[in-house]
Formats: C-alpha cells, sequence, structure tokens
C-alpha cells in the first residue's frame, strides 16, 4: 500500500535544510519497498549485458517529476521551472 502526499516538505525553500534525504549509498528507494541496493542493480544489467538486451534502471514509482512535486508542490514546481530555469 502507499500512502498519499499531505504536504510537501520543501514547499518553502527554507525549509532545505530540514529536509532528511536518503543516503545514495544505500541504493535505489522504492515506495512501499525496500531500497534496492546498487549491488542488484549492477546485477540486473550485467545480465541484460550478457543477453544482449538492453539495460534499464527505474527509479519507482513511476517519474521523477512526480518526486520533484511530491517534495516541492505541484504550482511551486512549475513556478521554479519557469522562473529558475538551468
Amino acid at each position: 500500500m502507499q500512502g498519499q502526499v499531505v504536504y510537501h516538505p520543501l514547499e518553502d525553500w527554507g525549509k532545505l535544510s530540514e529536509l532528511q534525504m536518503p543516503d545514495p549509498d544505500d541504493g535505489i528507494p522504492q515506495e512501499g519497498a525496500p531500497t534496492v541496493p546498487w549491488e542488484a542493480v549492477e546485477e540486473a544489467v550485467s545480465r541484460a549485458r550478457e543477453m544482449g538486451g538492453i539495460a534499464v534502471i527505474g527509479i519507482g514509482h513511476c517519474f521523477f517529476f512526480q518526486r520533484l512535486y511530491y517534495l516541492r508542490g505541484y504550482v511551486n514546481l512549475l513556478r521554479d521551472l519557469y522562473f529558475r530555469p538551468p
């Protein structure tokens, strides 16, 4: 079972220092499932290469864009993308 976003932790950029992010060295976090360790990802890529296939690595739960607006809020994210281009 997955949860529902009830607030956006980065609705205000001033809260960035309070945000607790997962450790990227642990692997790929999954929503509603354990983190996938990098060793498992590397094994899957190796198997795909050995079979002549394409290696696909997902980030879990749909799209990266969704993760961004879960953190920031949809309107705030769109404003960020418009007013603060790379």
